[in-house]
């Protein structure tokens, strides 16, 4: 009887973490910093959301966008790295050199965060 409940309790706790795990899902996307990086002083931060915004369809919860766009407001990158760094964003890749954009020079920083499917449309 002991050896039929230590080994139900060991399938239990072996078996069970197994049934409650998702699948994870990673969504990236990108800062644009235009101003110098290497000086301090104020730079516009600017959030890629990919291609016509396409991250913006790709949540159930509207405030996940709400709250990536607010980094726009800040006016320094390392506000900005740490601002996404507390909602969960990683930095995948820094720039090795400026970017050209159109006319002006920027940096381009992507970020990558994963979701449960269940966030996700």
């Amino acid at each position: 009887m002991k050896t039929t409940c230590l080994l139900l309790l060991l399938n239990t706790l072996f078996f069970a973490p197994a049934a409650f795990a998702q699948s994870k899902t990673e969504r990236y996307c990108f800062l644009e910093i235009v101003g110098n990086m290497g000086k301090d002083g104020a730079q516009q931060l600017l959030v890629s959301l990919g291609p016509n915004d396409s991250l913006y369809a790709a949540f159930k919860d509207t405030t996940v966008i709400t709250k990536l766009k607010k980094v726009e407001l800040l006016k320094d990158y390392k506000d900005g790295f740490n601002y996404l760094g507390s909602l969960g964003w990683n930095v995948v890749a820094l720039p090795p050199f400026p970017v050209p954009i159109g006319w002006r020079g920027a940096e381009i920083v992507c970020f990558r965060r994963s979701f449960d499917a269940d966030e996700l449309r």
